[in-house]
């Protein structure tokens, strides 16, 4: 069940067995969450940090008239809101967008194994840099990608930090984001979305259908939209994914 955790935080530091059981340890209580809830509120002060463990969960804030601007998709092997572990009150809000499995990991515990383990440390530090590299990616295709380019770079990114931590499947990536989703998160209309989606299909470059998107030309897909996986601090590891071939002749949902 912690399988992705343990993947993702061994691609940037070196654990022990000994830090691996630590991990597991502070780990070894989750739950199960129903989609399009809201996990971690804007203000909330949380006594433990959330991981998620399968599914898709999302950062958002609200704008005053309702409206979202999703930050980043949290994919299995994220912490949701380790920054809370030091500053106290969230500045921002975590829900899921699909089920998902979580652990609840105690403050106090965390902060225990973070002072008794130096690399379980360092390893959630560079989490938070990631997370960080994250968020200016995001803004760079907000404020100078095309809508075309914006919807390429994201799936690039995902399709990466899914390869991570071995979530790769032979028909493709499972990411269970609607358009509206995408839309939140990219600053872009429902419309917007569909129509580029389609595009990137006609192109056969990429399928998205249900839950489910397939890249067919990785070496196209991420030269038109700039992507370079360096943000995310591979270390050396394979930043190209296994992409399996897949039919594209589904159509755009």
């Amino acid at each position: 069940m912690f399988t992705p955790v343990l993947m993702k935080l061994k691609r940037s530091t070196a654990l022990s067995p000994r830090d691996e059981l630590a991990l597991q340890q502070v780990l070894g209580r989750y739950k199960v969450i129903p989609a399009r809830q809201d996990v971690v509120w804007d203000g909330d002060r949380p006594a433990h940090a959330t991981v998620l463990l399968d599914g898709l969960m999302c950062r958002y804030t609200a704008m005053p008239d309702g409206r979202r601007q999703i930050l980043s998709f949290l994919l299995p092997g994220d912490f949701c809101d380790l920054s809370a572990l030091m500053e106290d009150r969230m500045d921002h809000a975590v829900a899921t967008l699909a089920t998902c499995t979580v652990a609840a990991v105690e403050h106090h515990a965390l902060e225990h194994v973070i002072d008794t383990h130096p690399s379980i440390r360092h390893a959630l530090w560079r989490e938070t840099l990631r997370d960080a590299a994250i968020y200016r990616a995001s803004l760079a295709s907000i404020g100078r990608r095309s809508a075309y380019e914006r919807l390429a770079h994201l799936f690039c990114e995902i399709a990466v930090r899914l390869d991570l931590v071995g979530m790769k499947r032979t028909e493709g990536y499972v990411f269970e984001a609607t358009q509206n989703d995408i839309g939140d998160a990219l600053g872009l209309s429902v419309v917007h979305v569909n129509r580029m989606l389609q595009q990137l299909r006609d192109d056969q470059l990429f399928t998205f259908r249900g839950s489910t998107f397939a890249i067919h030309d990785w070496g196209r897909l991420t030269e038109i939209a700039g992507f370079d996986p360096a943000y995310l601090h591979l270390d050396g590891h394979s930043s190209i994914p296994g992409i399996a071939p897949a039919a594209t002749s589904w159509d755009v949902d």
